[in-house]
């Protein structure tokens, strides 16, 4: 649908709801892929099933969709558990684009500026202008966007997983 698509429709940003993540999810993402439109998943660190395990965004990414993190996230705006979450993301370089979600200029406001200097810091500046200027202009242009990343196995710690890996050492 070119109407649901960026320019050329090559593109299509996919929210889901911040509490659930439908098990079809993953069958229409495919399909979107199949039909030649590449998913970008918006702000998957403000979902609660993300938050719980990184294992999606990983899955995610193996099936060809790109991660979009949102600024205000990366600053604590909404809370403790998307801020975590999306410093893991940027960390691992598993989102290819910043973006802001202003919704208005008085309590949803454009806060990309400051987002890139936080990020400048800990992901380097050539990693940022990639997700914020580059990644942004290859998709109005239509162009391709390849996946570049490294899967590190997200291991939620637990008391568990301490105590299997201490007792896997003895």
């Amino acid at each position: 649908d070119p109407l649901a698509t960026f320019i050329n429709g090559k593109y299509m940003l996919i929210e889901f709801q911040s509490h659930y993540i439908p098990d079809v999810s993953s069958q229409q993402l495919f399909d979107l892929k199949m039909a030649g439109v590449t998913p970008i998943i918006a702000h998957p660190e403000r979902y609660q099933p993300v938050q719980q395990n990184l294992k999606l965004v990983e899955n995610w990414l193996n099936s060809g969709c790109l991660i979009q993190i949102d600024a205000g996230s990366v600053l604590g705006n909404f809370g403790p558990n998307a801020k975590k979450c999306s410093e893991l993301i940027t960390e691992r370089l598993w989102c290819q684009i910043i973006g802001s979600d202003a919704h208005n200029n008085k309590s949803r406001t454009f806060c990309l500026k400051e987002a890139v200097k936080l990020l400048d810091n800990k992901i380097g500046s050539a990693n940022v202008r990639r997700m914020v200027y580059d990644n942004p202009k290859a998709i109005i242009e239509g162009k391709t966007i390849l996946l570049d990343f490294e899967y590190n196995e997200y291991k939620k710690s637990s008391l568990i997983n301490m105590l299997k890996n201490k007792f896997r050492k003895i």
